[in-house]
């Protein structure tokens, strides 16, 4: 099979040979002018750190099935997105552990699961219970963290947990921080209304992250101090954001861009399970 494109690093025309499921080769291609214009660009597949759901399925349903996963995997896939972080959101404790559960089943059943899904992001349940940080996070499943619980959820996910995204200013977050980063996984601030010192705190704690950084926030802020600048101005912290034109603005992109560097952005869809759905009219 040969694909011809525009290469995504030096924007130049390129055929590209598949054998067997492998790239065989790469070269130079002849189209020039309006005809290389009319080529797709190639690149390697996405890696998306937040997928909620895909195609109609969400990863927070109840009994959730192999099947369900694998075509969901199947149709993230086709979008562009390789591999990706099963996404949970605040829940029962019950529900998260479930969902784990449901997820650790079909990576070790099926190799489409294991090979899409790079592990498991649990966004919330320990984070700001407030409008506007909150989100569209069920105020009734908010909770403070709870190391036990976590280690609950580990256990169902056969420790396949990468992030847990979590509001420092909450009760006991700063120990949940460090007792979750010397397990190995990454602690991320997000769906938090923490004051600048308490972003600060999490960062020496461990936290390394900033789950979709501009979303999940107040709608009004103090003019300088704020969790977002102190956020932004973190070498240490990494920034994951939504740049669909709709979470954030194209000039508040570029600042973010500029602040944080390509080397410390990361794009993330955080897809939710209409995601992928045609266009319809029905409500």
């Amino acid at each position: 099979m040969i694909y011809e494109g525009i290469h995504f690093r030096t924007g130049k025309p390129v055929r590209v040979e598949v054998k067997g499921g492998h790239i065989g080769a790469v070269e130079k291609a002849a189209a020039e002018g309006a005809a290389a214009s009319d080529l797709p660009y190639l690149c390697p597949g996405f890696i998306d750190l937040q997928i909620n759901g895909y195609a109609g399925i969400d990863y927070s349903s109840p009994g959730l099935s192999v099947a369900e996963i694998e075509k969901m995997a199947r149709a993230i896939g086709a979008s562009g997105t390789v591999r990706h972080l099963a996404t949970i959101i605040t829940g029962a404790r019950k529900n998260i552990t479930a969902s784990c559960a449901a997820i650790a089943k079909a990576r070790r059943e099926s190799v489409l699961a294991r090979t899409a899904i790079a592990g498991i992001h649990v966004e919330g349940p320990f984070i700001a219970s407030e409008d506007g940080p909150r989100g569209a996070h069920d105020r009734n499943y908010v909770r403070k963290p709870d190391y036990d619980e976590f280690k609950e959820w580990q256990e169902a996910a056969d420790g396949a947990i990468r992030i847990v995204t979590l509001a420092p200013e909450t009760e006991g977050a700063l120990d949940f921080i460090k007792k979750v980063t010397a397990d190995g996984i990454i602690a991320s601030i997000g769906h938090t209304g923490a004051s600048p010192q308490t972003i600060r705190d999490a960062v020496a704690a461990g936290a390394r992250l900033s789950t979709h950084l501009g979303n999940g926030s107040h709608g009004v802020l103090p003019r300088l101090k704020n969790y977002l600048w102190e956020q932004l101005g973190e070498d240490r912290l990494n920034a994951s954001i939504i740049a669909d034109g709709f979470h954030l603005p194209d000039s508040v992109l570029r600042v973010f861009a500029r602040a944080k560097g390509m080397e410390r952005l990361i794009l993330v869809s955080d897809a939710a399970l209409l995601a992928g759905s045609p266009p319809s009219l029905r409500r």
